[in-house]
Order: C-alpha cells, then structure tokens, then sequence
C-alpha cells in the first residue's frame, strides 16, 4: 500500500496538517519511499507566480498625484 493512494491516511489528517510526529514508522518509510521514488514530486504542480502570467501584463497601477509634487502659486 503506497501511502499516496492511502485512503486511510486521507480520512485521518483530511484537512489538516501533517507532522512527523503524527506517522507511525511503517508511515514515515512509505513516506520517504515516495519522496525517494519521485512520486510526490508528480503530485506537485509547478508554482507559477500570477504576475508572470500573460494576462498580468495588461495590469498598471493607476497614476496619482506625488504628494512632493507642487503646485504653482497664483498671485
């Protein structure tokens, strides 16, 4: 039983974080089996930040007034 596909293991820390500490031994060598093996890696998908995607491109701050910005005097 790979601990991936456990559903066990998903109905016992189901929203919740896992520590170490919470495994049992045969857990924790599933566990490093799958991270040895590369499996949790296909899990993960890539983090790609929002502003490099292509649709960021089109955002821009509004433009405001400095507040070092001066106005001329009228006298």
């Amino acid at each position: 039983m790979m601990l991936i596909n456990s559903i066990d293991m998903f109905l016992k820390f189901a929203g919740n974080e896992i520590r170490v500490e919470d495994l049992s031994q045969e857990e924790i060598k599933q566990f490093q089996r799958a991270v040895a093996s590369g499996e949790l890696s296909k899990m993960i998908e890539p983090w790609n930040p929002w502003w490099k995607q292509r649709s960021a491109q089109r955002i821009s701050q509004p433009r405001r007034k400095s507040a070092h910005t001066t106005t001329p005097r009228t006298k």
